[in-house]
């Protein structure tokens, strides 16, 4: 039986939210109460009425406090991870089998070792570029997010990361726990998740460094924080190449993991999230600027 902490139930519950609000904001936001647009929207696309904001906000810079948090839990469990796997240590310690039993009480392992692993570290160096990133590249621009934008970051890298260990052998308390480690035990299709996954990690870094440049000057001195149409490589083919690449990243994590039940769970908040915002976004450029390109898509290349 399920828990209501279990993150199936948690996941599952954000990602019906996303989605059934998602379409009111797309369809019907005009006869929407006005607090459900300042609480869904933020950025440039947060709600611009005059009405009184009935939200709590904070700035988008605070985007930061997701990936410190991330970088740190993640590289935690990694570094547990290591430990047992090379056997440095008996057991995983007992501060984190208290959070997994939280989440989940009975969890069985289906995934080897080496998936774990390799997942994990993937996991990790993604959370810590990303930190690079909002702390030593991007330009934020004054906006807001709504407090529950704020918290639902934490959440979603406390899910990932907990999600990989939370059916990892040597972690889980039911069924198969062999902790066993070889990377011979990955199918060729986790090696190719592993490559596509790196491509995806290292495009959006190259989006990341495009987008901070429209804001600087060739000495790298920050000189706006206006919006500026994006130009070159992944840019010429859809608005959002950045989100597109964190949908590549979530998809190749589940495969590597094929057979643990609580990420996919991740991956469609993940795939929900990063279609509606791909879509405000693409919105918004078509809105503010008359001369966008009409042949970008949104989202994926060709297609989307």
């Amino acid at each position: 039986m399920l828990s209501l902490l279990s993150l199936k139930v948690c996941f599952s519950l954000i990602t019906f939210l996303t989605v059934f609000l998602g379409l009111l904001i797309n369809f019907a936001e005009n006869h929407l109460p006005v607090f459900v647009s300042q609480l869904y929207r933020y950025g440039k696309f947060s709600y611009k009425g005059n009405e009184r904001n009935w939200t709590l906000q904070v700035p988008k810079s605070w985007f930061r406090h997701f990936y410190l948090f991330g970088s740190t839990y993640a590289t935690l469990v990694f570094a547990v991870i290591v430990c047992l796997y090379l056997n440095y240590v008996a057991a995983p310690p007992s501060y984190l089998v208290y959070v997994l039993d939280v989440v989940d009480a009975n969890r069985e392992s289906n995934v080897s070792s080496a998936a774990v692993f390799v997942a994990s570290f993937l996991l990790m160096i993604q959370c810590w570029r990303r930190c690079y990133e909002t702390i030593f590249i991007s330009v934020f621009s004054p906006g807001k997010m709504d407090v529950g934008h704020y918290f639902l970051g934490l959440i979603h890298y406390f899910g990932a990361v907990t999600a990989i260990a939370v059916e990892a052998p040597g972690f889980s308390n039911l069924g198969n726990s062999n902790i066993s480690f070889r990377l011979n035990d990955l199918s060729l299709f986790q090696y190719a998740a592993m490559t596509a996954f790196l491509w995806a990690w290292i495009v959006q870094y190259d989006c990341a460094c495009i987008l901070a440049n429209l804001r600087k000057n060739p000495k790298g001195e920050v000189v706006t924080v206006k919006h500026k149409i994006p130009q070159d490589r992944m840019f010429n083919l859809v608005s959002s190449p950045h989100l597109f690449c964190e949908i590549v990243m979530y998809s190749c994590l589940t495969v590597i993991l094929w057979g643990n039940t609580t990420f996919p769970f991740i991956l469609m908040w993940v795939l929900a999230n990063q279609v509606e915002t791909a879509f405000l976004t693409h919105w918004w450029y078509k809105s503010h600027f008359p001369n966008y390109p009409k042949s970008r898509r949104a989202l994926v290349p060709f297609l989307l």
